[in-house]
């Protein structure tokens, strides 16, 4: 009997059907889940984002005002020094003694204005950590869910991790189209 060989399109169908029926399993197994963990580089969130230059512009201004008056009230307290090395000779040692006590008052008071004022620039950038982090917490929150992520670390604490995992520049864009103002001031003297 004479063996009759199939056509080539019935051969080719076959070989797609077979590659098809083959090949299906490691597609399946070429897409994997999405990822359970993403990263965050959050220092350059919050440094990046519209919201954290504006915060530290604020926050930049208000140290700058602070060093402009201490310098003012420390170039006072210079030639008032100087004042009283002149006068030295031409007045009474109480005179003279009254002089540097009150200085002295006003040098030590200098101290600690510029130690407060430390302190509370300080609390103030704090307290604009807290608010950036409060208003980017959503967002961050939205992208782990349209990730289908359960873990989000930032890269700081992680030794190595593929580049896809990685939502910085996604975090920073979101983040600049939700972000609101807020005021940064330093807190009232105590």
């Amino acid at each position: 009997m004479a063996r009759v060989l199939p056509s080539p399109r019935r051969l080719a169908a076959a070989w797609i059907a077979a590659f098809l029926l083959t090949a299906a399993p490691a597609f399946a197994e070429e897409a994997a889940p999405p990822p359970q963990v993403v990263t965050i580089k959050m220092d350059r969130v919050l440094a990046e984002s519209a919201a954290g230059k504006e915060a530290g512009r604020k926050l930049e201004a208000l140290a700058e005002g602070l060093r402009n008056d201490f310098r003012a009230r420390e170039r006072e307290l210079k030639t008032e020094e100087q004042a009283i090395a002149v006068v030295r000779s031409q007045i009474d040692e109480a005179e003279f003694l009254r002089r540097v006590q009150a200085f002295e008052q006003r040098r030590r008071q200098y101290d600690e204005d510029r130690l407060d004022s430390e302190e509370r620039l300080a609390a103030t950038r704090k307290g604009a950590l807290v608010e950036l982090r409060r208003q980017l917490a959503p967002v961050l929150q939205e992208i782990m869910m349209r990730r289908q992520a359960r873990v989000m670390l930032d890269e700081s604490q992680i030794i190595l991790a593929a580049r896809e995992l990685d939502v910085t520049e996604e975090a920073i864009r979101a983040f600049d189209a939700v972000a609101h103002p807020f005021e940064v001031r330093l807190p009232d003297p105590e």
